[in-house]
Parts: C-alpha cells; sequence; structure tokens
C-alpha cells in the first residue's frame, strides 16, 4: 500500500513537473505537447507495471492508452480554445 501510495504521487509529481516543457520558448506547441505526453504516459506505464496494475500483454493495457490518449487530447484542445479566447480579448 506504501509503495502503491509513492509511486502515485511520484507520478503526479513526473506529469506536473515536466509541465516546465511549455517554457522553451524555441519549440512549437505542438513539440512541447507531444514531449510532455510522451513523458507522462512514460511514466505512468513504468509506475504502472511496477505495481502490477495490468501487463502490456492485457487489453486493459491498450485500453487505458486509449483513454490516456483521448483525455490528454481533449484537456489540450480545451486549454487551447480557452488560450486563444483570452488572446482574442486582450
Amino acid at each position: 500500500m506504501m509503495l502503491n501510495l509513492l509511486l502515485s504521487g511520484v507520478l503526479g509529481m513526473v506529469a506536473n513537473g515536466s509541465s516546465v516543457i511549455y517554457e522553451i520558448e524555441e519549440w512549437s506547441i505542438i513539440r512541447v505537447t507531444i514531449t510532455h505526453s510522451i513523458i507522462a504516459m512514460g511514466a505512468f506505464y513504468v509506475i504502472a507495471f511496477t505495481l502490477g496494475w495490468f501487463s502490456p500483454a492485457e487489453p486493459a493495457c491498450w485500453i487505458m492508452s486509449a483513454i490516456l490518449f483521448f483525455v490528454y487530447v481533449l484537456i489540450w484542445m480545451i486549454q487551447s480554445l480557452i488560450f486563444k479566447h483570452k488572446v482574442k480579448r486582450m
């Protein structure tokens, strides 16, 4: 239980901490977003496999991949629309 709690916290820290990538001004928003998603999803899979949440051979792994991808894209699209609206208001 303690390992689960600790590694879940690490997962949150990695996903949140890797958001500093968005401060690289030389990179396009697409490159930054893809890099962040690879880091966040990579950390998720390492921790999920370590904790035995599922194995790479299980269908649950592919289902979770699709869910993570679509949620990530949805959040990105919503944030993009919010910032575009804020820029127009300026």
